[in-house]
């Protein structure tokens, strides 16, 4: 298994090198989410060991965007970054699921994607 440092910067220059300047800022703290900005938040990776070796590490990226009275505006940004990810086929995507992060000015609407296991 490669650091989890190492695995970490790899994620985001991959996702910053496919999104460009279609998201402000891939980012793994929460410090640096804030309303009315396109995020991605990179979360520590799941754990399992299936036998006596490194565990398989499963990484969770949330798309993130807008501002909590304009949701539904938020959540097209949201899908056009999905779709971005999806299309280039270098983020191996496994699963999505509706996510919200409270911040100061408000909720942020997103999207929880679990990326396959692979090495980053």
């Amino acid at each position: 298994m490669n650091g989890y440092r190492d695995q970490l910067d790899a994620i985001s220059r991959l996702l910053t090198d496919i999104l460009g300047d279609k998201v402000d800022v891939v980012t793994d703290s929460m410090a640096d989410i804030q309303a009315g900005r396109t995020s991605i938040l990179i979360d520590p990776p799941d754990l399992e060991w299936d036998r006596w070796a490194d565990p398989e590490t499963t990484w969770t990226i949330t798309v993130l965007s807008g501002v909590s009275w304009k949701q539904p505006d938020a959540l097209e940004k949201v899908f056009d970054i999905i779709g971005i990810l999806s299309d280039s086929q270098r983020i191996n995507l496994r699963k999505g699921v509706p996510a919200t992060c409270n911040v100061l000015g408000g909720e942020i609407a997103g999207y929880a994607l679990t990326l396959n296991p692979t090495d980053y």
